[in-house]
């Protein structure tokens, strides 16, 4: 998907809270958080249009699993045109995560990845957000949460023993990363 359908579902969704897509360097910088030595089972929320989706499959194992949650049905669509046994998309809400990861047949998820506006939803919704992650996550699983707003960073830190926030800069507005790990 290029820019200009990304916009047009922008202009369309109201939920959508980026006007472009992810850039570059700011997804090798999500990326490098990952461990892609062994097998992993990725969620992400919102994948919107796959940038950072189809960045992670290239360095997952070929016995690992990706689950995006994707609440836009043209980005659904678009993401479900990409062929790979690996990646399975639902049109769904993410709070739901336990129940869409069960009904494929997984018992958690070693990385939970998020881009969704969580500064346009209410505090209880984030606090249920947050909390649904770290009950899907596997001991040393990371929430990796990329925002334009640190917002996020209290509500992972009520949930999550070890947060860490990064920059990026060469982003279209500017994005913090927020890595929560789930200790063993």
């Amino acid at each position: 998907m290029n820019q200009v359908r990304f916009l047009k579902s922008f202009l369309k969704d109201r939920n959508i809270a980026a006007v472009t897509e992810t850039s570059r360097p700011t997804i090798r910088k999500i990326l490098s958080k990952i461990d892609f030595s062994k097998d992993l089972t990725v969620v992400e929320y919102g994948p919107g249009t796959g940038v950072c989706s189809f960045a992670v499959l290239k360095k997952l194992s070929p016995n690992s699993r990706f689950v995006g949650i994707e609440t836009n049905a043209d980005f659904a669509r678009h993401l479900r045109a990409h062929k790979d046994p690996r990646f399975t998309v639902v049109e769904g809400d993410a709070r739901d995560v336990k129940t869409i990861l069960k009904s494929l047949g997984l018992a958690g998820a070693d990385i939970v990845l998020s881009s969704i506006p969580f500064t346009f939803f209410p505090s209880a919704t984030r606090k249920e957000l947050v909390a649904s992650t770290a009950s899907v996550l596997n001991p040393g699983g990371s929430f990796i949460v990329y925002q334009y707003s640190p917002l996020m960073r209290g509500y992972l830190e009520k949930e999550f023993s070890e947060v860490r926030l990064a920059f990026s800069p060469l982003n279209i507005p500017s994005i913090f990363i927020m890595e929560a790990r789930k200790t063993s």
